[in-house]
């Protein structure tokens, strides 16, 4: 149980360290407004579900770049709608969208797995707390104070 907690802990700094990722691009970026121009969806045969890409068309200083989002959900969004997006001064090619900031599921797995691990190794340690004593020494006692006349 004691990965089971590690592999939380490890979830949870993942997601903090991914956060802070997002944060420092989203303070050293420029805010803007895209247009998606098309959605690709790949089918991924492990997950066993759709990955997007999303391209997004979008002008700095005049200029008109195409980048994309990736793994980015669409959910209701299609062509043509606009999206915020986060460009990088040093190289507008590189985006993110506030979307892409869903590391909630990474604090809340880990947080289970570290609660669950927690839960299972205090139960452990009650069960050896609790666990009767060996029978056959147990007998041998009682036998030696019935022997010699202690209760």
């Amino acid at each position: 149980m004691k990965r089971f907690i590690l592999f939380g802990i490890a979830f949870i700094f993942f997601g903090i360290a991914s956060s802070i990722g997002f944060a420092l691009f989203a303070n050293n970026s420029v805010k803007t407004e895209g247009v998606i121009t098309r959605i690709e969806a790949k089918y991924d045969y492990v997950d066993r579900k759709d990955n997007y890409t999303v391209f997004v068309s979008y002008q700095v200083d005049g200029v008109e770049y195409e980048s994309r989002l990736w793994n980015w959900n669409p959910g209701t969004l299609k062509v043509g709608d606009s999206v915020v997006i986060y460009y990088s001064p040093i190289n507008p090619l590189i985006i993110q969208s506030n979307a892409n900031n869903g590391f909630a599921p990474y604090f809340l797995f880990g947080a289970l797995f570290v609660l669950v691990g927690v839960l299972v190794l205090i139960r452990k340690s009650k069960n050896i707390n609790n666990k009767p004593e060996n029978t056959a020494q147990s007998d041998y006692d009682k036998a030696i104070q019935m022997l010699s006349g202690r209760k």
